[in-house]
């Protein structure tokens, strides 16, 4: 009974078993393609760990054979035991609880995921027990896992059954003698497991290198796929860098690495000459035991690290380092901990390394970012404190970054794009253009990006860059004495319009205007087409259109708003110009209001220009010249006209009597003055109504007492000036009590069309009432009050046959009052008069002679003994004589300061003579002198006479004595400096020419007076030389005489 009690446990025991094993592999399968795509390539490391398990002393022999419809997995490792075949058929697991005795795991729970690529295979190679060894087939075959559940457990566990019989047998099977082991896995493949087959292979040839590294068991590996054939092996090599080797696989390309007792790590490394390049770790497992750790591809270091104490998890996706509490121990968190300290310590020493050695892409050491999913297998502080500050700390003092500019620079003194913008090449470009000596270089910016903004609160603050950014720090870094920098900001407008931000124009300060300022995107328009000369003048009046005009380098800018020309016109006229008050306008107001006067759309403003005229003699500096313009505002003009007029009378009624006008802008030229007032009256009174009775009431009108007035009702031109003269003003001015007439009268020099005018009544009918007084005769009496200016009166009304009309009670009283005005004696006084044989005409002019009666009887007296026609011939010579000495004076004076300038060289000194020595000008430098006689001559009229004296002097002094001729100006011009050296010509060498002529001269003269009973004097007669116009016309020019001048004073 208890026998059966027990066989019976047993069998149920072996059936809950058998169901376990079956179960599990179903689900273990079933689980295959829920993994992420990364882990179904982990079937090749299962394959690699169990070849790599099995390996003899010298190593095993690897190959991969992959077809289209079929992968053959093949290795030289040692045989299989039984147990290896079980544990390949139901699932379980060869290796030690701590994975010290040195195998990953034969054959164990991880082989499952080699099903990826078929739920059947076939194992072929060699078995061995103790009774020797023999070959083998076996067929694995999962396949009733694809089956319903209700048929996939039983299906399974009859499948697990037959196969351990094929086992019994092959344990039980008789030995044979097998000199070379040979052990093969063959998998046939479907389109879909062909392509894991393919990645699988790919995986592996990707780590190869850091895998032969860590596993020198594993003595080759050879891939045959169809399109290549590689056979890899370990190759490591020393370094010129201490302590750091590097080895490849089959190229160039492999890891350098450090390695210790238990700690191997490196980086993907290019081998370039003598030096390296480091390669970035993209989408592989950093953490390795033995292999791959599957599933630590974003570890975040950029370094393959292995270590014979990590103790993986179980499904080898990673090490935990995680505790529950830090004050209880935990074997495999303690040990995982202590392998990565290790593991950074030795890390810090080997980047110093690599970056004093500088190899290329030192960035890539950056990357030190928390693992994914670290709450998973990691305390984050404790991650943090140990592993990525250290690291980090570390990092952030090497000069890693290279700046667009080629210099290596600190991660603090970077600016790096921002996570978002990591794929934005555009904003990259302007960001590394703006900054390029912070910028990383474009082939490493998306890797900057990305290590960045790992825990970018545990970098450095304000180390990215977004748009915003960029914005803030623009102005501080752009330099926009470079032409690129136009293009940059193009590009920079261009970009925020593309993105919809040009918002952040209206916030930031990033237009920039023709004044070259930066301005918010509102506050400027689009230059319009407006003439410069506009812009002047608006900037005179205030408003500097520049700083509100988008610069034109920049073109088009779809932010900026068109600039409205009408709307500015308007207001230049209304606002800047017809609002501002002339008394307290700038001087960069007023010249900006001139200037408008000197704008012209064309040249048949004809009213325009005769303002602009008028303007321009009175102020030059404010309306130098005429300037046209290209303008499509009409009357653009006007108010400035209008403004200019109001301004020129300021200056009129400042000036307060012309006398003091002249003085200040017209030099004491009187004439000038009032033909300029003649001019600007005849404008004011052409203006339309409105405007000239405002202009008018401004004091701008002369008057004869020397003021100026406004021009009201009382102020009057003389009609017929004749009769307003000094007598009758005076009177009135003296005896009506009506004040100076002359304050109201417009002075005579105004001549203009328009000026109302009265007649002398205006003033004798006052003078006229005078005589209506009962005492008049009294006053008019001789030593009465009226008495002399009765008598000025009736010399004026003795000038004219109308004066009656003028003076009606004057002339009816005249007669009498004249007698009582003459007094006693007066008939005495006539009667000599009339006995002088004059006439009361010749009496009148003699009293205008402005001599007194002495003079006149000494000069009476000259005449009688001299004869009045000789007199008046010698007074006439001595005018000529005066009138040559200014000549000679101003044309000397010319001269002088022509021959200063050119002669500054021999510093000169200069004499002007007296012209009877035969010499007008001497020039006397370095103890010599140059003499010269001046000439002047009518511009029709060539020839030209010296004196005999002057010949004579020439001809004596020939190699220092030159002849000028000046031709006189046909008009009023002044003979100046300029006029001088244009026109005078000179004959240095006239005494040459004239030798002979004045040696003839003399020796005729000798033979007259030689005659001894006959001798001729020359008295009244001016003998002269006649020097004709071909000689002088040869002459030199001024420039040339003055090259012969310095070469005569500087020779020795």
């Amino acid at each position: 009974m208890e026998i059966q009690e027990i066989n019976e446990a047993s069998l149920e025991r072996e059936k809950q078993r058998s169901e376990s094993e079956a179960r599990d592999i179903i689900h273990d399968l079933d689980r295959l393609y829920t993994f992420p795509e990364e882990r179904k390539t982990r079937w090749v490391w299962e394959l690699l760990q169990n070849a790599k398990d099995v390996a003899d002393e010298s190593g095993v022999d690897i190959v991969f054979k992959l077809t289209k419809d079929e992968l053959v997995f093949t290795h030289n490792g040692i045989p299989f035991a039984t147990k290896h075949l079980l544990a390949l058929l139901y699932k379980t697991s060869t290796k030690s609880l701590n994975g010290e005795d040195g195998t990953t795991g034969k054959y164990g729970t991880g082989f499952v995921t080699t099903h990826i690529l078929n739920k059947k295979l076939t194992i072929s190679g060699i078995h061995e027990n103790t009774s020797g060894k023999r070959k083998f087939e076996l067929t694995i075959d999962r396949s009733s896992a694809s089956l319903d559940e209700s048929m996939a457990l039983s299906a399974m566990q009859e499948s697990l059954a037959r196969t351990f019989i094929e086992i019994d047998k092959v344990t039980k099977s008789a030995s044979e003698e097998i000199s070379f082991n040979n052990h093969s896995f063959i998998y046939n493949l479907s389109s879909e497991s062909y392509l894991y087959a393919e990645k699988g292979l790919h995986e592996l040839e990707r780590n190869i290198s850091f895998t032969l590294l860590i596993n020198p068991k594993i003595k080759s590996v050879t891939i045959q796929a169809p399109t290549s054939n590689k056979r890899y092996v370990a190759a490591p090599k020393q370094t010129a860098i201490d302590d750091i080797q590097f080895i490849s696989s089959s190229n160039e390309t492999g890891i350098l690495y450090f390695k210790s007792d238990k700690l191997i790590f490196g980086m993907p490394a290019i081998e370039i000459g003598n030096s390296f390049k480091l390669l970035p770790i993209e989408n592989q497992a950093v953490l390795f035991k033995e292999f791959p750790l599957i599933g630590t591809e974003k570890f975040n270091l950029p370094v393959f690290i292995q270590h014979k104490d990590f103790h993986p998890t179980e499904l080898r996706d990673g090490i935990r380092t995680k505790k529950i509490s830090e004050i209880e121990e935990d074997p495999t968190a303690d040990k995982n901990r202590k392998a990565l300290i290790e593991f950074v310590q030795c890390y810090i020493v080997y980047i110093q390394k690599l970056i004093d050695a500088k190899v290329e892409s030192l960035h890539l050491i950056a990357k030190s970012g928390l693992p994914a999913l670290i709450e998973n297998y990691s305390n984050i502080s404790w991650y943090q404190t140990n592993i990525q500050k250290i690291i980090r700390d570390f990092i952030l003092q090497q000069d890693i970054v290279k700046s667009c500019s080629g210099d290596f620079i600190k991660i603090g003194q970077a600016k790096f794009p921002c996570i978002e913008l990591h794929n934005n090449t555009d904003f990259y470009s302007l960001v590394s253009r703006l900054l390029p000596t912070k910028v990383p270089v474009e082939e490493s910016v998306l890797y900057w990006v990305d290590v960045i903004a790992q825990e970018t609160d545990c970098w450095i603050e304000e180390i990215t860059i977004d748009e915003e950014g960029l914005l803030k720090i623009m102005q501080d870094n752009i330099d926009l004495n470079n032409e690129r920098s136009f293009l940059w900001l193009k590009d920079l407008y261009n970009y925020l319009d593309t993105k919809k931000l040009n918002s952040l124009g209206e916030e930031y300060p990033i237009y920039l205007n023709e004044s070259n300022q930066f301005c918010l995107r509102d506050d400027l328009t689009i230059h319009p087409i407006i003439d410069d000369e506009f812009k002047l003048v608006s900037k005179g009046l205030g408003r500097c259109l520049d700083d509100e005009f988008l610069n034109r380098k920049l073109g088009q800018v779809s932010a900026i708003k068109s600039f409205d020309l009408s709307e500015f016109y308007n207001h230049l006229n209304k606002n800047l110009i017809s609002e501002l008050k002339v008394e307290s306008a700038t001087i960069e107001q007023i010249k900006a209001v001139f200037y408008v006067c000197c704008l012209f759309r064309s040249d048949k403003a004809f009213r325009r220009e005769k303002w602009f005229s008028i303007i321009n003699q009175l102020l030059p500096e404010f309306a130098p010249e005429k300037r046209m313009v290209s303008v499509d505002y009409e009357n653009f003009w006007r108010s400035a006209e209008l403004w200019s007029i109001k301004y020129v009378c300021h200056l009129i009624e400042s000036c307060q009597k012309p006398t003091n006008f002249i003085s200040k802008y017209f030099e004491e030229h009187t004439e000038s003055c009032f033909a300029w007032l003649n001019d600007f009256l005849s404008y004011i009174f052409s203006l339309n109504d409105d405007n000239k009775e405002v202009i008018l009431k401004r004091s701008i009108i002369p008057t004869q007492s020397d003021e100026f007035k406004p021009y009201e009702d009382y102020v009057f031109a003389e009609n017929d000036s004749e009769y307003f003269d000094d007598s009758i003003k005076n009177i009135y001015r003296d005896f009506t009590g009506k004040g100076e007439p002359r304050r109201f009268i417009v002075d005579n020099r105004i001549n203009i069309d328009g000026l109302k005018t009265k007649e002398v009544d205006v003033l004798t009918k006052e003078i006229d009432k005078l005589f209506n007084d009962q005492n008049i005769e009294s006053k008019v009496k001789k030593g009465g009050t009226h008495n002399e200016m009765f008598l000025k009166l009736n010399n004026w009304f003795e000038q004219f046959s109308n004066a009656n009309t003028y003076l009606p009670t004057f002339s009816t009283k005249r007669a009498t009052l004249y007698v009582l005005a003459l007094g006693e004696g007066f008939s005495k006084q006539i009667m000599d008069i009339q006995n002088s044989g004059k006439s009361i005409e010749d009496i009148a002019e003699l009293a205008k002679i402005q001599l007194s009666p002495l003079e006149m009887k000494l000069f009476e007296n000259a005449a009688k003994v001299l004869g009045t026609e000789k007199l008046l011939a010698k007074a006439k010579e001595m005018l000529e004589a005066k009138e040559q000495f200014e000549r000679w004076k101003t044309i000397g004076k010319a001269a002088e300061t022509a021959f200063k300038k050119a002669l500054e060289i021999v510093e000169p000194s200069f004499e002007i003579l007296n012209p009877d020595i035969g010499k007008d000008f001497v020039i006397k430098a370095k103890g010599k002198q140059y003499a010269i006689e001046i000439k002047s001559v009518e511009a029709l009229k060539g020839n030209v006479n010296m004196s005999i004296l002057q010949g004579k002097t020439a001809v004596i002094e020939k190699d220092s004595y030159a002849l000028s001729v000046l031709t006189r100006p046909e008009n009023e011009q002044s003979v100046d400096a300029e006029y001088f050296i244009k026109t005078a010509q000179f004959v240095p060498n006239i005494g040459y020419q004239i030798g002979d002529t004045i040696d003839n001269w003399y020796q005729d003269l000798n033979n007259l007076d030689t005659q001894a009973d006959l001798k001729v004097t020359l008295e009244d007669k001016t003998e002269s030389l006649y020097i004709s116009r071909n000689i002088w016309k040869n002459g030199i020019s001024f420039d040339e005489f003055m090259v012969l001048l310095n070469k005569f004073f500087i020779k020795n």
